[in-house]
């Protein structure tokens, strides 16, 4: 297991470009290293870098829907929530703040993600610092624990959980008379059960629930599957619904006034009865560490304390990575030049080899404590990905049409085989579809990239389930199989995508439901595709039951297969394809839709100005876009979820308004002879002004009302 573990690490150590004395590579001359940077180390395996400048998030202000919230950062991890960043911590921080990742050492244990984490926030203004760390004092009182560790201050606060609920009291019964009322077992505490107040109320409570759950439990729902555990004790009233005890008033805050009793001279006042107390807000645990120039803060003292012991060590003369800075490491150096890092608001980078290291020991534990969920990892996945890749790295910054994401994962050498290729034809396939068009996705050569993941899929006897369940479901479906009856003729541009239309599948359902799916596909082998589609049919055809007529139409000029059944009288055509030129097929939601697009839309979507400007900024060549349009989109889930008298709702035209700053979403993939590239832009816009929509008359009837204008 050792040989399997350190074969791998030493393999990708001889190919690092960072490794021995190469790792000393020039530093970036335009952009001066953040100075958190200066402090890590150069093996740590993932750093998130916040820009702190209030000018950079200034230009998110012409997209804020809520000018009276200034944009910027807000609350920080490991911090307390009630802290706030304009007046508490901004005065005295630094240019960027990180959060940090740390290396797991050898002869450590993963235990905590918590204990491997901590944010550290350099200081401009010590002497402001002074307060913030006094306001927490104010706030979580003293610390438990104040303590020096390598000449720095340490302060720990011990986390708080809510008190279990307190049980009630037994209640005196023909059966049981010694247990009266008020008297309880000093070893096992309980809130006597007192006439009227609180308690009396939940045990009303307790009474109005027993009897909902045994009305739920006699009426025909289906109930569900138990199975006796021969180690547990069935209770002996057990209720389909349980809900927690309601917290109890404070004695000083009672939810009903009650009037103060008239005392004689010298009569001494009742005892009150025992009130239950509320329980507390839990507090998560804390620990600030003060450092020269630096402020370190995590949920315990273990992160600090191994952040700490690596200072003596930067600086050294030795050029290996646990004596340079992360600033040093020429992998995070080329993160730096890239040409958006000064006025990136969020820029996130990872080691690949300390990241997969750091997964493989969490895997291992029995509950992983990773705030993410993990698939198992194997030694093998680990050297196979370690070998291909060495790092990777993602920024977000603001563009003119709004914020833009970038993630970079780079090759340990470079694979020009890879890298995307530029063809005459690129994403000419979008021309078919129409402007108003909701969602697309589009590539090409559906053939190869099946290949590509199937072989990879198939190699590994545990995730070979994948590709089994993909073919299983495709000849449950339809009758074909996967490998030879579709993928072969797969080999040029495709698309998937949405649309609006009046007529289809969905709209016979609902008039509402006005959308059409679609799906396009360029091929070199037409004849291949028509065996598979005569295949279609006739699987449909001979399914028990099935009523399907399949027929011949022509929709504007063009000759089109038509699935059809009947509602009544009327014949309905549910599914449809044609042929529109002699490489490309599209397959759609019936003959209503197929009209939409055949032999082309009015308006196309390359033409569409939202489209334009959605993918006009992202990388070319590319592997094709993923596209949504926001404003169409949203307009049919208004109209199709809106209930009546919604649009009256402040809260629902609040919603609209802030949802109206999205105007498209698209993503796109690319590949360079270094890298692998994904691009996201959100595009924004200024705020639209919610509009309040007058109330019609008491009078008035709602079928003389006009109908909504229906979508493009």
């Amino acid at each position: 297991m050792l040989r399997r573990i350190s074969l791998p690490i030493l393999a990708v150590l001889t190919v690092l470009p960072g490794h021995a004395a190469n790792i000393t590579a020039p530093p970036n001359e335009t952009t001066p290293p953040p100075q958190v940077t200066t402090v890590l180390r150069a093996d740590t395996p993932a750093v998130v870098l916040v820009n702190t400048n209030p000018e950079a998030w200034a230009q998110l202000r012409r997209f804020n829907p809520y000018p009276n919230l200034p944009p910027g950062v807000g609350g920080l991890p490991f911090l307390p929530p009630w802290l706030d960043f304009t007046t508490d911590i901004q005065p005295w921080l630094g240019d960027r703040l990180a959060l940090v990742l740390l290396p797991i050492p050898p002869d450590a244990k993963a235990s905590s993600f918590e204990n491997h984490s901590l944010l550290l926030v350099p200081v401009k203004d010590a002497s402001r610092l002074d307060a913030f760390i006094t306001k927490v004092k104010t706030n979580r009182g003293n610390p438990q624990i104040e303590r020096t560790y390598q000449g720095a201050k340490i302060l720990e606060w011990e986390g708080t959980k809510p008190k279990p609920a307190p049980k009630k009291c037994p209640v005196s019964s023909p059966g049981n008379p010694s247990q009266l009322p008020g008297k309880s077992d000093p070893s096992n505490p309980c809130i006597p059960e007192v006439p009227g107040g609180v308690t009396s109320f939940n045990q009303s409570l307790d009474k109005s629930q027993r009897k909902f759950s045994t009305l739920i439990a006699q009426s025909s729902l289906p109930k569900p599957a138990t199975s006796p555990s021969p180690s547990l004790t069935p209770l002996p009233q057990p209720t389909v619904f349980s809900t927690p005890p309601l917290p109890s008033p404070q004695p000083t805050s009672s939810p009903l006034p009650q009037p103060s009793p008239t005392l004689s001279p010298g009569q001494a006042s009742p005892t009150p009865s025992p009130t239950p107390t509320a329980n507390p807000i839990p507090k998560d645990s804390l620990a600030i560490a003060v450092l020269p120039g630096y402020l370190a803060v995590s949920s315990t003292a273990q992160p600090l304390e191994q952040f700490m012991d690596t200072q003596a060590q930067l600086g050294s003369p030795s050029t290996t990575e646990e004596n340079l800075s992360l600033a040093q490491n020429p992998r995070f150096q080329r993160t730096m030049q890239h040409p958006k890092f000064g006025q990136a608001l969020f820029v996130a980078y990872g080691d690949l080899k300390g990241l997969m290291q750091f997964a493989l020991a969490f895997s291992k534990l029995p509950s992983s404590p990773v705030p993410l969920p993990l698939p198992p990892i194997a030694n093998p996945d680990l050297e196979k990905l370690t070998q291909t890749y060495n790092s990777v790295d993602g920024l977000t910054w603001i563009e003119p049409e709004g914020l833009r994401s970038q993630s970079n994962l780079y090759y340990t050498t470079p694979q020009p085989s890879l890298a995307t290729v530029a063809f005459p034809d690129d994403n000419q396939i979008l021309e078919r579809l129409p402007a108003a068009t909701y969602l697309s996705a589009n590539s090409r050569n559906f053939k190869q990239q099946w290949q590509s993941f199937a072989s990879e899929i198939d190699a590994d006897p545990t995730t070979r389930f994948i590709t089994k369940g993909i073919r299983d479901f495709i000849r449950n479906g339809t009758g074909l199989d996967l490998d030879k009856d579709l993928i072969p003729w797969m080999d040029k541009q495709y698309v998937f995508f949405l649309f609006p239309t009046r007529q289809g599948l969905f709209p016979f359902f609902d008039a509402k439901f006005q959308l059409g799916l679609g799906l396009m596909i360029q091929t070199h082998d037409r004849p291949a595709a028509e065996v598979a589609l005569k295949k279609f049919n006739q699987f449909a055809q001979k399914q028990p039951g099935s009523q399907i007529e399949i027929v011949d139409r022509t929709v504007q000029g063009q000759p089109v297969v038509s699935w059809e059944g009947r509602d009544g009288n009327r014949k309905v055509s549910f599914f449809s394809y044609g042929w529109v030129n002699n490489d490309t097929l599209i397959l759609t939601t019936g003959t209503g839709p197929m009209a939409d697009l055949t032999p082309k839309p009015y308006l196309t979507l390359n033409q569409n100005h939202t489209f334009k400007t959605a993918t006009q900024s992202l990388p070319h060549p590319n592997e094709g876009y993923f596209y949504v349009n926001m404003g169409s989109s949203l307009a049919f889930l208004y109209g199709l979820f809106s209930a009546p008298g919604a649009a009256e709702s402040p809260n629902y035209r609040e919603f609209k308004r802030l949802l109206g700053v999205l105007r498209s979403i698209s993503t796109t993939n690319s590949a360079t002879a270094e890298k692998q590239q994904f691009d996201v832009l959100w595009v924004l816009g200024a705020p639209r002004e919610a509009q309040v929509v007058p109330s019609p008359p008491k009078n008035s009837n709602p079928a003389n009302q006009p109908s909504p204008t229906p979508l493009p």
